[in-house]
């Protein structure tokens, strides 16, 4: 496909020290991650009731995985991210 919408929806969240904030990624495979494993977006997560939607350009391989890391010293985060093709 050509891209992708993405939502981010932000149910919980805390984070103190380094940069205060979560990072979640899309990330998207032709082998269904055996080997190739590739970053399609990433984007910040700052706060609590924060829904996020944004439009991602380019080709989005069959495989397709969302992940979050923490960019704290310490923190948790209940989430859901969703996308859909274009």
């Amino acid at each position: 496909s050509s891209g992708a919408i993405v939502t981010i929806h932000i149910f919980a969240f805390t984070a103190s020290g380094g940069s205060a904030r979560w990072l979640a990624e899309l990330h998207h495979s032709s082998d269904n991650f055996a080997s190739d494993d590739a970053d399609f977006s990433s984007n910040a997560i700052t706060g609590t009731g924060n829904t996020q939607t944004f439009t991602v350009a380019g080709t989005l391989n069959r495989y397709v995985r969302g992940s979050v890391t923490l960019d704290a010293s310490s923190g948790s985060l209940t989430y859901h991210i969703g996308y859909q093709r274009l």
